[in-house]
């Protein structure tokens, strides 16, 4: 019987931060795609993040990193299954190359800020839930259905954010992979969420020089505030944003 119980607490806390991977991607997903898509506001369900967060969102990072996130928006988005160029470009996912944004400076940097908005979701779920804790997010992402349980869910998330080609599951899996890449040991850290912003005056360095304008490149960021990785960057920015803390509080008042 004792056995019996400890599986049953075990199967449900499984489902439990499976409901919370869905939830904190949606939330990423919708701060990666209010980034550039403020007008999705209105096809997305229920609760929506506020004006002011967008807009917020919507001025951070430098010129570059914003020409970056934002290759070949109207013309198809990235391609990633197709590769790079051979001078090492993106490719659109109409065919036609873009000069001006390396492929692997798309991937890293994608890759980055969705892993950002990620774990901050997922550190603002454990945050605000009694019922999960840091041991039980690093014990569950341990075994096949945790790894099959976050991958699914940033597929859905990737998808959902449209900054991917429709009709590229090649392009997103490419990505999927390279956030979990990023994301695992941070998650599978039991103190990887808790650092995750670090210290205050870490965190107020990096608004003021990368996450406005004109703001500073990743690297001049991470060379100007020593101790920090370039995931930690973005999600400060998006911390800052408050667009993932707004959606779960609402979300929280409205469980329906």
């Amino acid at each position: 019987m004792k056995k019996s119980g400890m599986f049953t607490k075990l199967i449900s806390q499984q489902s439990w931060i499976k409901k919370s991977f869905n939830w904190v991607n949606f939330c990423s997903a919708l701060s990666l795609g209010f980034l550039f898509f403020p007008v999705v506001a209105i096809a997305q369900p229920k609760p929506t993040p506020n004006a002011e967060n967008i807009k917020r969102l919507s001025t951070m990072f430098s010129p570059d990193i914003q020409q970056t996130l934002s290759a070949c928006l109207e013309k198809g988005k990235v391609n990633l299954a197709a590769g790079a160029t051979t001078n090492g470009m993106v490719i659109c996912g109409d065919g036609s190359e873009n000069n001006n944004v390396k492929f692997n400076d798309y991937v890293d940097t994608l890759s980055d800020f969705f892993a950002a908005s990620f774990l901050i979701g997922a550190k603002s779920a454990l945050e605000s839930n009694p019922r999960l804790s840091p041991e039980m997010l690093v014990n569950f992402l341990k075994t096949p259905d945790g790894i099959n349980s976050l991958r699914n869910a940033l597929e859905v998330s990737l998808v959902s954010s449209k900054m991917l080609p429709n009709d590229s599951p090649e392009s997103v899996k490419i990505l999927v992979d390279n956030i979990i890449q990023r994301s695992q040991p941070i998650l599978e850290d039991p103190k990887g969420l808790t650092n995750l912003l670090g210290s205050k005056q870490q965190y107020q360095e990096i608004v003021k020089k990368f996450c406005y304008a004109p703001g500073m490149s990743a690297n001049q960021a991470l060379t100007e505030v020593s101790g920090l990785n370039s995931i930690q960057l973005y999600a400060i920015c998006v911390k800052e944003s408050g667009i993932v803390d707004d959606m779960i509080q609402k979300k929280q008042s409205n469980p329906n």
